[in-house]
């Protein structure tokens, strides 16, 4: 065996990839590919520290809401006046909360996404592994469709299942007064952190296809973020109100404030003072958002596609 060919199995080993046994499990090539690429990111440990700051945020928040839920159901239960507007200002509060996870949650997940899938498609370009995938039976969409679905997961369960989860805490401890108006924060809740998690999915696509390294990735990913939201809302604020569609997590402020106000009519003054931290037109920001992820899916089926004919 030549020196490159030794060099390339070297590389291509480093990264998890083995021979397949004469009994290996068969099944959908997506998911294989997934779960391969899960299993790898899961063995490395700055994927288990880059856990934290979602899980302490979840803790954090389901804190405050447990505790802001609990002080005001003795308040009502001991007398106070004013039950209708201390259940408004409740609902208004806990809608603060849920929000507020969803924002913060959009960085840790993107921390710990850029960890797990900056080496997506990045290190298999670099290692040469797609010769390998594509020495079978395998469609470019269905190895794309797997390491989707690896980049998917990770937001789907440090973002979307969290705030989920939030909402259900929230209406479960609730009283009969409160469950319908917490109830409606499922939509400004759900559908922020839904269109977040696509976006996440689809930019760490593009950046792994257009990095050379995993580790390229994973920089590139993290400081772009960083970089086109402090833009984004220091240009709106100095009135260039359409560079602010160009910042994720002042779309998603802009998506859950609009859903807050038609959902349930309830606005609490922390509402009613971040309208100037939000873009004009709710509809554009949600569109923005699926633009991001649509783009970077397609920077990312343009270049395996170039790689790999037919």
């Amino acid at each position: 065996m030549s020196a490159p060919q030794a060099m390339q199995r070297d590389e291509i080993h480093a990264i998890g990839y083995r021979p397949l046994g004469p009994q290996h499990r068969t099944g959908k090539p997506a998911l294989a590919i997934a779960r391969t690429a899960l299993t790898l990111a899961w063995r490395r440990r700055a994927t288990k520290l880059a856990l934290l700051p979602p899980l302490g945020a979840f803790v954090v928040c389901a804190t405050i809401l447990v505790g802001l839920l609990v002080v005001r159901r003795t308040l009502d239960a001991a007398g106070s006046a004013g039950v209708g507007q201390l259940a408004a200002q409740i609902v208004g509060e806990a809608g603060d909360v849920l929000s507020g996870f969803v924002q913060f949650a959009f960085f840790s997940s993107a921390f710990l996404l850029s960890i797990v899938g900056g080496g997506l498609l990045a290190d298999d370009l670099k290692a040469s592994a797609l010769d390998l995938y594509f020495s079978r039976p395998l469609t470019r969409a269905q190895y794309l469709t797997g390491k989707g679905l690896a980049a998917l997961a990770v937001p789907t369960l440090t973002l979307l299942v969290p705030s989920g989860l939030l909402w259900l805490l929230a209406v479960g401890i609730a009283d009969d007064t409160l469950q319908g108006g917490l109830a409606a924060l499922i939509l400004p809740t759900l559908t922020p952190a839904l269109l977040a998690t696509l976006a996440l999915t689809g930019l760490m696509l593009g950046v792994s296809a257009l990095s050379e390294r995993g580790a390229t990735a994973t920089v590139t990913f993290i400081a772009g973020l960083l970089i086109v939201e402090g833009l984004g809302n220091g240009l709106a604020f100095g009135g260039v109100e359409a560079a602010g569609y160009l910042a994720p997590v002042l779309d998603v402020r802009t998506v859950a404030h609009a859903l807050n106000e038609v959902g349930f009519g309830i606005v609490s003054q922390a509402l009613e003072g971040s309208r100037r931290t939000t873009n004009d037109s709710a509809w554009l920001s949600a569109l923005a958002l699926v633009g991001m992820g649509a783009g970077g899916l397609a920077v990312a089926f343009a270049r395996i596609a170039r790689e790999v004919r037919g």
